[in-house]
């Protein structure tokens, strides 16, 4: 019978996803699992080896009920692999959320140009930790000058799932303009950043469509999860720009989205890139959507505080549950 059903991989920070829809895009199934962030040599890092684990198991379980012939894959930002020639990880995936300490803020500006400089032409505005990809970059050269040696490939964080599964490498643009400094608005290509940096060359040469298809999934996957060898895997998209992507296909007139989640991230789509003078150093930028047209963005961690104050007020209560909507509450 003709395989169906589209399983989604939504890894977001907090928490991990697989949801199964139907051709009609029916939510038919949805597991949900978190994973704590591990340390490595005092560095915070994603625990991808167990997250690959958890999805292949969960594969595993669902394809004995659903026929899945469509693999899509949302994830969060300010996130990338370094891979060798095998698309094996050359050293622990550094967490946006590591501080590096202030110091390498200060090297990276003085390496690659001013916050001011950088923000006019990559459309990116200074963040604190690594939530700047390129400062990750930069951050992880000095601490793993070999391991850094041995990629070849540069790849962001939905599509290197995509290459896990499939073997194949590609970018999309969501994830290149999503406050990387990696990307060039105007010119439309890798950015000065990357040159300095010198990984232009580790950076996927073709700019994928998140609808895309990468191509079958690989053989061994195919042999733990169960799935058909036939299922293909779709190149994928930054989460934030896919919360967008139904509005952009449905609404005419302008609109002003409030994504929420462990970052809250209010977007409006513009013709060009362009940041009033009050606006530069500023946590204001822009992203790309699926249709590479840019996106002015803001952004705070209204999920993360949303936690952080749940937390107390459970435990002042003693309780673990929400209480129920109160509606005169609320007003």
């Amino acid at each position: 019978m003709k395989n169906n059903h589209i399983a989604v991989l939504d890894i977001g920070k907090t928490n991990k996803k697989i949801l199964i829809y139907s051709s009609k895009l029916q939510l038919l199934d949805e597991q949900i699992t978190q994973i704590p962030e591990i340390e490595s040599n005092g560095i915070i890092c994603d625990d991808v080896e167990a997250l690959k684990i958890w999805i292949l198991d969960t594969l595993r379980v669902l394809a004995s009920t659903f026929r899945i012939g469509v693999i899509a894959t949302t994830a969060h930002g300010a996130t990338y692999a370094l891979l060798d020639g095998q698309m094996q990880h050359v050293m622990p995936q550094i967490a946006y959320t590591h501080d590096p300490g202030d110091s390498l803020h200060t090297s990276f500006y003085k390496f690659c140009g001013t916050p001011h400089e950088l923000q006019k032409v990559t459309a990116t505005p200074n963040f604190n930790l690594l939530i700047n990809p390129a400062k990750s970059i930069f951050y992880a050269r000095q601490q793993y000058p070999e391991a850094f040696q041995k990629a070849r490939h540069l790849v962001f964080y939905a599509q290197f799932f995509g290459c896990w599964l499939t073997g194949k490498v590609c970018t999309d643009p969501t994830y290149a303009g999503n406050h990387t400094y990696l990307w060039d608005f105007e010119k439309g290509d890798w950015s000065a950043v990357a040159d300095r940096l010198g990984i232009r060359h580790l950076l996927p040469k073709n700019m994928c469509n998140p609808w895309d298809s990468l191509g079958q999934i690989k053989p061994e996957i195919a042999d733990v999860t169960g799935l058909s060898p036939e299922s293909i895997v779709i190149a994928g998209i930054h989460d934030s720009n896919a919360s967008m992507l139904p509005y952009l296909l449905m609404m005419k007139e302008p609109f002003l989205l409030n994504s929420t989640g462990t970052w809250c991230v209010i977007m409006t789509e513009k013709e060009r890139v362009y940041f009033n003078p009050d606006e530069l150093g500023k946590v204001v930028f822009y992203n790309l959507n699926a249709f590479r047209k840019p996106v002015k963005t803001a952004i705070f961690l209204g999920g993360l505080e949303f936690e952080y104050y749940s937390d107390i007020l459970k435990k002042m209560h003693q309780r673990s549950d929400f209480p129920v909507f109160d509606e005169s509450v609320y007003q």
